[in-house]
């Protein structure tokens, strides 16, 4: 899945695949921020930050 759409949402469980975000990856509370999972072989090149 590409996400290329600022207002998109993933919402209500686990995406299991490949997801390509174009921009910045924001997180509403640090709580869910801490559960974000970047594989060795994943990159996030822009902003991952609460917001």
């Amino acid at each position: 899945m590409t996400v290329k759409s600022e207002n998109a949402k993933i919402q209500g469980g686990t995406f299991v695949g490949d997801v390509y975000v174009e921009g910045n990856v924001y997180f509403a509370s640090e709580e869910y921020k801490s559960t974000f999972d970047v594989s060795n072989e994943d990159v996030v090149t822009g902003v991952t930050e609460v917001k």
